[in-house]
């Protein structure tokens, strides 16, 4: 999809969704004489940052030992920064005061990654307008909790990709006890889309760049992106060979962990 096209699909997805404050469209030359007008402007934007991540590598190390007075070869282990290729983010901002950034899966995002990103950074504000003394942080480690019990009664969407291969939705279910139904990308794309009510999706998200092969678990309503679930996944590489847990496909224990959280929730 060219850089027109997903502007394009940009700019609609704004016009039909967004509700927290007026805007004006304008392009990048347009925007050059007030991007740094604080007071009456902020820009938000698709656009890509570096994707950095580190990896533990073990690196000879020659020490002296101070009872011998002989050198003594070993090994240390060094975190390397890499860069990554590229992730893109919505991003709002302005030249000072305000930074806020959906991270997206995809370098070229698909129309209904669009949806879900203008809606969750919406719903981000328009929480934060309303409790004027939280921050996002009491939002993943307060609100959450408080509206979780609101997923038992949604269909949690999840996409047969993300799911890792030998799963069953069968097995799934007799983990997950609430509504959930594992399918196909276009069938959760269009309920994306159109913001259909009654269902919950679960996406997998790079976050904390720069932090080293780490992802999240978020899941969010489909009608106004509310909040439901915030889990971070981190699998580890040392000498190019990856241990641990893959971050990209759920596993048993993701979902067991997601009914966990939904069960307990009050």
């Amino acid at each position: 999809m060219s850089k027109n096209k997903v502007n394009s699909i940009f700019v609609n997805t704004v016009k039909k969704i967004w509700k927290f404050s007026k805007y004006e469209v304008k392009t990048i030359s347009e925007s050059k004489p007030i991007k740094n007008d604080d007071e009456k402007y902020v820009f938000l934007n698709i656009s890509t940052i570096p994707n950095y991540i580190y990896v533990l590598t073990r690196e000879p190390t020659r020490t002296m030992d101070s009872r011998t007075g002989k050198f003594v070869s070993g090994y240390r282990n060094v975190n390397k920064k890499t860069r990554e290729g590229d992730v893109a983010v919505l991003s709002l901002k302005g030249a000072k005061k305000i930074d806020f950034k959906v991270n997206l899966i995809n370098l070229v995002p698909t129309p209904s990654e669009i949806v879900y990103a203008v809606g969750h950074l919406q719903y981000i504000l328009s929480y934060l307008t309303a409790n004027s003394k939280h921050t996002v942080k009491t939002l993943l480690k307060k609100q959450l909790d408080l509206d979780r019990k609101f997923l038992k009664e949604k269909t949690l969407l999840i996409d047969e990709a993300d799911v890792r291969e030998k799963i069953t939705e069968e097995e799934v279910k007799k983990i997950y006890t609430f509504p959930i139904k594992i399918t196909n990308t276009t069938e959760i794309d269009d309920i994306i889309i159109n913001r259909t009510k009654g269902y919950a999706i679960l996406k997998i998200i790079p976050v904390e760049i720069g932090g080293g092969n780490i992802k999240a678990h978020i899941i969010v309503d489909t009608e106004d992106s509310k909040f439901y679930y915030f889990d971070y996944v981190r699998v580890q590489t040392i000498n190019n060979i990856k241990i641990g847990k893959s971050v990209n496909q759920l596993s048993i224990k993701d979902f067991k962990n997601i009914n966990k959280e939904v069960k307990n929730s009050k």
